[in-house]
């Protein structure tokens, strides 16, 4: 039940660390609870959904001082055993899912990733449930407002696609074949790079493959010994990334978004702050630029 739990708050708060630390909160909430709830589950679920909205609300206000793109923190796939999900929590998804406000997101994550009635949903969130389809309407007309069909979001490319494209993409930067890398994109593409203030990435969205090019090189070139780095193929956020180390440490995970077999987004994360969801807990947690 923990895992369902803790994917729940990781789909409305977009940080494996926090929903960890939510579910943990909504386990001591339950022994310290005067009455014994009728339902334990219906217990945590309720303290879970609360907790992870009051933490997005806070979140977005601390987003709008984040140095450069905000990027999901990635999370591996074992971390979702045994869930099940109506809308796979692929890092292009959860990024959509930031265009919502707190209201709109956490009543559009149970519905449309986990299946909610809006009846449960309002039980859970203590709303009424007009108010509750409110939201949920809103939420889908934002996100159609974006110009973004809700049934292609981060989820039409097949995961061995990904894969494919991503090898291909690496081998021709470690080549330092330029032209290479620009043939696999589409004229569209976009790349976004976290690093949070903590470590080098680009501070805005690059846009243009000949600029992406350039700046992946860079990134992955500048100052680092090539035999010396470790490449690990990992299945992350229902999709694949590359999880880049130098000399055993941490560098970078990038995933990409397909159009077309060409790449139409690349996700970079190297804030190091962000991936405990990806590593076996050698990184330690920071609350720096999450």
């Amino acid at each position: 039940m923990d895992s369902q739990l803790k994917a729940v708050a990781y789909g409305v708060t977009g940080s494996w660390a926090d929903a960890e630390e939510i579910v943990q909160e909504a386990h001591v909430r339950l022994l310290d609870s005067e009455r014994n709830p009728d339902s334990e589950a219906a217990y945590l679920y309720r303290v879970v959904c609360n907790l992870a909205y009051d933490h997005l609300r806070k979140e977005k206000v601390r987003r709008k001082h984040y140095f450069g793109p905000w990027l999901p923190e990635p999370v591996a796939d074992d971390h979702f055993e045994q869930v099940e999900f109506q809308q796979e929590l692929t890092l292009g998804f959860m990024l959509l899912l930031d265009l919502l406000s707190p209201a709109e997101r956490i009543v559009f994550v149970l519905h449309e990733v986990f299946d909610f009635k809006h009846t449960e949903i309002g039980e859970l969130l203590g709303v009424p449930i007009p108010t509750i389809r409110q939201r949920f309407s809103r939420a889908r007309s934002r996100l159609k407002t974006e110009g973004l069909a809700l049934d292609t979001m981060g989820t039409t490319t097949p995961p061995d696609e990904v894969k494919v494209l991503l090898e291909k993409m690496m081998a021709l930067v470690f080549a330092g074949d330029v032209d290479g890398f620009i043939d696999l994109m589409s004229e569209d593409a976009v790349a976004l790079t976290d690093g949070g203030g903590i470590v080098s990435a680009a501070v805005r969205p690059v846009t243009s493959p000949q600029r992406i090019a350039q700046v992946v090189m860079h990134l992955v070139q500048k100052n680092m010994r090539l035999d010396e780095i470790e490449l690990d193929i990992r299945a992350i956020n229902h999709s694949w990334a590359i999880v880049m180390q130098e000399r055993g440490v941490f560098h970078s995970m990038t995933t990409l978004e397909l159009q077309q077999n060409q790449i139409r987004r690349i996700y970079v994360v190297r804030n190091p702050t962000k991936v405990e969801g990806i590593t076996s807990g050698s990184q330690q947690k920071g609350d720096q630029g999450r």
